[in-house]
């Protein structure tokens, strides 16, 4: 479980995130959307200790999480950056076994289970690829078997669609409800609401809770089946947000924007 208890993220005299209470459950898949500037990505970094509330606290697990090290805190939430470095010309069997690090295991059992992440990400015939010659499309799916090898309990996800094609982000949102089906708690920080549908089955809708951000504060928190939906999310987007049901999946789609 992650708990945001009124927490407070500042960025000088600004708040990005305003005195925000919110509690993820174990196994819940919740996708953070709103505008730029909302405060979503700092809310995900304050749950990683990457950034000190200045009020507040967020516990992971009962602990607060700026007083976990590093190993216990990897165990409890992996992270997928908005942006991906691909600089460093190893191999992406290398970078894969780096997310292993809170391990004590023998070699062996850690390359087993890097072929292991890489398999489940479709990716392991790219395992002796160097990081820098990858698609964005492979990196994300490399990225991907990282959390995967990490083993963490929740994944933290910020823009996982972010410059992808149209059938890459698909795919990427499918593997994440695959990953929630099978006990991941999942919280996806995204602008493509248009793929919110992806993180569930056909008529699964219900199981994806939408938490809508603006001015660093919540402004809103559904299933993605709450017939309010729609109305919130155009207020919250300033554009018109319709929702069809698509090959038995609930998708938004997005409109004209509002005078």
């Amino acid at each position: 479980m992650i708990a945001w208890q009124d927490v407070t993220v500042r960025h000088g005299d600004r708040a990005t995130v305003d005195r925000v209470s919110l509690t993820v459950a174990p196994g819940e898949r919740v996708a953070i959307v709103g505008p730029n500037g909302a405060g979503k990505t700092s809310l995900l970094r304050a749950a990683l200790a990457l950034l000190r509330p200045a009020e507040g606290a967020v516990l992971v697990d009962g602990s607060d999480t700026v007083s976990l090290d590093a190993r216990a805190r990897a165990a409890r939430v992996a992270w997928l950056p908005q942006t991906l470095r691909r600089a460093e010309p190893i191999p992406v069997r290398v970078a894969v076994a780096a997310a292993r690090f809170r391990f004590d295991e023998s070699r062996t059992a850690r390359d087993a289970a890097v072929m292991s992440a890489l398999t489940a990400a479709g990716v392991a015939h790219l395992a002796d690829r160097s990081v820098s010659s990858l698609s964005g499309g492979e990196a994300q799916r490399v990225a991907l078997a990282g959390l995967v090898a990490q083993d963490a309990a929740t994944w933290l996800l910020d823009e996982p669609g972010n410059h992808l094609d149209p059938a890459v982000q698909r795919s990427t949102f499918s593997f994440l409800a695959a990953a929630a089906d099978a006990g991941r708690t999942l919280i996806v920080v995204t602008h493509d609401v248009e793929l919110l549908g992806w993180l569930a089955a056909p008529g699964q809708a219900d199981r994806v809770r939408v938490v809508g951000m603006k001015a660093g504060a919540v402004s809103l928190d559904v299933r993605l089946d709450d017939p309010t939906l729609p109305e919130l999310m155009s207020t919250l987007l300033g554009v018109r947000v319709h929702r069809l049901e698509l090959d038995g999946r609930t998708q938004l789609v997005l409109g004209a924007a509002l005078a």
